[in-house]
């Protein structure tokens, strides 16, 4: 078997001596030009081939060393003038043209086509091949359980084609031949390495891509590039050909093993060598799985950094299933509708009735869970392709306002190839099973339980809902318990407080670590938290639109009566700590009560807040001298820029005598939920209070700095802000 030559170099000019125009070595007469400019002397170009098929690479070689190129038609061919080559990408003629002082230029034409230059002796199409499927099959953006074999398209050859391959998979072309012999084989794919910047597909190097054997023995793929294209087509087929080739006579095999990501579209193989019969060997044909609908599922919401998620789906399968033949590859999940994707399974087990971990031997219930895979885009932003089926929610353009996505679901399916004995039936080969029918009561908000039930208060015509995170521990220890304010970011408003716990991961204000800070040896366990939650946002005036933080809000007498009521109904809260704060438009609203009830707050926490500086008094600035107040916010936030809001304020409020002010100012916004480090928009920086990561305060109020690096104390001892928070009284 001889080793492949790919694109073998020929020569199409003869050469001439290498040399410069001024390289004369004879002694010149008298009246000769003078070194560098010996008349007649011309440049030599030599193109390793005179006609070329779009895709293929033609290298230029001069007989003169440092010319100079001029431009070729660059709809037609790109010419890389330091390497000296030739790459077409359309059909056409180009002209390379050479210069040098003192030499007469030299010029050598190419012509590119779209088929090949030769015409092949035998085709055998890819779709003939034996298909292995070792990770599933792609389309380019999701991968399937099941093969998609095949698929019309009117630029293939035949109009069929093998679509986009996942990693792993394999495509054995199984051929016979009369005779032994030595053929040129080409291979017709096509690239599908999408480039997200410009929505182009790149080139591809095979060598990194797939692995190519004959018969056993591996064909050099060095050098070989599969080009891409500019405009978003996936089915631009490029053959790259592959010369001496051994075959034998009888059963031959071509195997292709996709080593990257995501493989190319297959076309066609061509065959070279006259006096040669090929004949395709075809597989046996795949029998297509029949796909039974069975059971039901549930799936579970968890609060995390950016707002809800889903890491768990339970199915319920209607019969028992033994805990010893789970296993993590045997299920693929999808989560549905414009919030879809597919997932990763991580882990899976039989389940009791609540989706946790069962320790029986059998059950009908089985749960998945899955990697939380959320990505920043690189546009700075979280977008549909954020979340990647982990989030729930559905934010309206229209309102600003997230709500419970309706066509969010899953479809739980058993892996081609896997097999499963659900009660007396076993599922596996061609017989397969999945769940796309949710149970009663789909969803569950796991992340409230103890956050009671959902509420209003009305004064006027203001309505205005709520939550609370009251558990029976804190009414039953010894003494009054503070009260935490949080309000919610513009984006959480609505009619369903489930929202505005979950979009701002306010439920880890519940969470042991942050109500430690105010379990204190007085039998005190811990601080009330109240989450209201404003029908519209709560920078509305009146026309349910933002009012960019300069002005008062329609909804201020209602919160605080709402405030007012709930601690009337609770007389287990002390009333003289309660503490106030929220996010963006919740930072807003909580300037807005701080300045218009100054003594009614024990402190605040404006986080990334949006009460613009300039619509701020010199009254109310006064007014905050003596308030306990702590500021958050991130350097690169552009939706409320801490230049305009924050920092002016924290600024005037510190310069005005208020010795307990504080200001956390971070970079960026970094997050870690998901297991790996996250960047996010920097407008997330309430991401650092819920992780009580809110520890540094500003060295210099005058100059104000990011990252912040100044110790905030209480009694000689460091605290950050929620054990800041909870050591404030009126």
């Amino acid at each position: 078997m001889k080793k492949a030559n790919f694109l073998a170099l020929l020569a199409v000019a003869a050469l001439l001596p290498l040399g410069g125009c001024g390289d004369n070595t004879s002694t010149p007469k008298s009246n000769a030009p003078t070194s560098g400019q010996v008349a007649g002397t011309q440049i030599v170009l030599t193109a390793s081939k005179a006609e070329a098929y779009v895709g293929e690479t033609v290298t230029i070689t001069s007989s003169v060393t440092d010319v100079t190129y001029d431009d070729v038609d660059a709809s037609i061919a790109i010419f890389d003038k330091a390497a000296g080559t030739l790459r077409g990408i359309a059909p056409g003629k180009v002209t390379v043209k050479a210069k040098k002082a003192g030499c007469k230029a030299g010029t050598v034409e190419v012509t590119f086509v779209a088929e090949p230059v030769v015409t092949p002796d035998a085709t055998i199409e890819w779709e003939d091949a034996e298909h292995e499927s070792a990770n599933g099959w792609s389309n380019g953006s999701e991968t399937f359980a099941s093969p998609v074999l095949e698929e019309e398209n009117s630029n293939a050859r035949g109009g069929k084609y093998v679509g986009c391959l996942a990693q792993g998979n394999k495509e054995t072309l199984t051929f016979t031949a009369d005779k032994d012999a030595t053929m040129d084989i080409g291979m017709i794919m096509a690239a599908t390495q999408l480039n997200m910047s410009d929505w182009s597909i790149s080139d591809v190097t095979l060598s990194e891509a797939i692995s190519l054997t004959l018969n056993g023995t591996a064909i050099d793929l060095t050098g070989a590039v599969l080009p891409g294209n500019k405009e978003f087509n996936f089915y631009g087929w490029k053959e790259v050909k592959f010369k001496g080739l051994s075959i034998k006579k009888g059963e031959n095999k071509i195997v292709l093993t996709v080593l990257g990501s995501q493989g190319p579209n297959l076309d066609g193989v061509n065959f070279y060598g006259k006096g040669v019969t090929i004949q395709v060997v075809k597989g046996a044909e795949p029998v297509a799985p029949t796909i039974s609908e069975i059971g039901t599922y549930t799936y579970y919401v968890d609060g995390y950094e950016w707002g809800p998620g889903v890491k768990e789906v339970v199915i319920d399968l209607g019969a028992e299933v033994a805990a010893s033949d789970l296993a993590n590859d045997l299920f693929s999940v999808k989560a549905l509708g414009a919030q879809g994707g597919a997932r990763t399974v991580s882990d899976v087990y039989l389940a009791n009735d609540d989706g946790s971990r069962s320790s029986a031997a059998k059950g009908n219930k089985i749960a998945i869970e899955m990697t939380l895979d959320v990505t920043y885009t690189s546009w700075g932003s979280f977008g549909w392709n954020s979340y990647n089926g982990c989030d729930p929610f559905s934010y309206n353009q229209q309102t600003g306002r997230n709500t419970w996505a309706q066509d969010y679901g899953f479809e739980v399916a058993l892996v081609s190839g896997k097999s499963l004995k659900v009660g007396s039936k076993t599922y596996g080969g061609t017989d397969l099973f999945k769940v796309v029918t949710p149970s009663a009561n789909p969803k569950v908000v796991r992340a409230v339980k103890d956050w009671g039930e959902a509420k209003t208060y009305t004064l006027g015509e203001r309505t205005i809902g709520y939550k609370a995170y009251e558990p029976a521990a804190l009414k039953s220890d010894t003494g009054r318990n503070p009260l935490i304010i949080w309000l919610h970011g513009q984006g959480e408003g609505g009619t369903d407080p489930d929202i505005a716990l979950l979009g701002n991961d306010v439920t880890n204000l519940g969470e042991n670590q942050i109500q430690s800070y105010f379990k204190v040896q007085d039998g005190i366990q811990g601080a009330y938290v109240l989450a209201p939650q404003a029908p519209t946002m709560w920078m509305d005036v009146g026309n349910d639109t933002n009012n960019g933080g300069e002005a008062k809000s329609i909804f201020t007498a209602a919160l605080k009566g709402l405030i007012d009521k709930y601690i009337a109904d609770n007389n287990d809260i002390d009333a003289n700590r309660i503490y106030i704060g929220g996010c963006s438009n919740g930072g807003y609203m909580t300037m807005n009560m701080v300045t218009e009830y100054p003594s009614f707050f024990a402190a605040a926490y404006p986080i990334c807040e949006a009460y613009k500086d300039s619509f701020l008094t010199n009254e109310e600035v006064n007014s905050l001298v003596n308030l306990p107040m702590w500021f958050v916010a991130a350097a690169d936030d552009t939706t409320v820029d801490p230049t305009q809001f924050s920092i002016p304020t924290f600024q005037r409020i510190k310069n005005a005598g208020n010795a307990n002010a504080h200001f956390s100012f971070f970079e960026h916004v970094y997050g870690e939920d998901t297991g790996k480090q996250v960047q996010y928009m920097g407008h997330y920086s309430w991401v650092y209070a819920f992780r009580d990561e809110v520890k540094l305060d500003q060295a210099d109020v005058n100059n104000i700095a990011a990252p912040s690096t100044a110790a905030v104390q209480i009694n000689g001892k460091n605290v950050g802000l929620w054990d800041w928070l909870a050591a404030q009284h009126k």
